[in-house]
């Protein structure tokens, strides 16, 4: 029994130990996800730049065109139905540059949300799988020395209960005899004791037909 404790005491305090361990890999490694996620955004998001550059140019020339245009209106020679058609052309114009620009921004993003590992930190993801190896094999040594307790603490009940069974076996009329005169004259030595409701009852019943016959 004494060797089955240890065995059990040493594997709990092992289970907790890996509890912690885990714990903490795992905590680790949402701060450096979180780390390569904030990287991972901004490197899509300056790719995006570099790709709508052109596009985002032209669109604010055209802008930029269009509102002097306005600002100005139809000189004198012109007529306003000259102005109008002029005006509805950068229009026409501004409305193609944004389709273009639009395409390409969503373009990028599609090439972003397909390949985005590609914009991570490599350092840092390298640092994730490493984390993320470390905690699966200590998660898997935490999980057979969970199995292995639990092994251990079954072993001990059944051992307890084999001693148990053992001890009510050998005990016999003579054990019962020296008990009864123990109880009956205060010098039990607890060495047996009653084991159920209906034997304790049957104690006290007679502890107290003992006291009125010493009185």
């Amino acid at each position: 029994l004494a060797s089955i404790k240890a065995q059990i005491s040493e594997l709990d305090l092992k289970v907790r130990s890996l509890d912690q361990q885990v714990d903490s890999g795992r905590a680790e490694l949402a701060e450096v996800g979180s780390r390569n996620q904030t990287l991972t955004m901004a490197n899509g998001e300056r790719y995006r730049q570099g790709i709508t550059t052109e596009a985002s140019r032209n669109v604010a020339d055209a802008e930029r065109v269009l509102k002097m245009f306005s600002e100005r209106g139809p000189s004198g020679k012109e007529n306003t139905s000259s102005y109008g058609v002029a005006e509805a052309n950068l229009r026409l114009k501004l409305a193609e540059l944004r389709v273009v620009q639009a395409e390409q921004v969503a373009e990028a993003y599609r090439y972003f949300t397909s390949n985005i590992g590609q914009f991570g930190d490599p350092q840092l993801m390298a640092q994730m799988n490493v984390l993320h190896d470390k905690i699966q094999a200590q998660a898997l040594e935490r999980e057979q020395a969970s199995e292995l307790l639990i092994q251990r603490r079954t072993k001990l009940i059944d051992v307890a209960q084999n001693w148990r069974e053992k001890r009510l076996d050998a005990v016999s009329w003579v054990d019962f005899l020296f008990f009864s005169i123990g109880i009956s004259t205060t010098t039990t030595y607890g060495d047996v004791v009653g084991n159920s409701k209906l034997v304790r009852s049957l104690i006290s019943t007679q502890l107290l037909i003992c006291v009125f016959v010493m009185a």
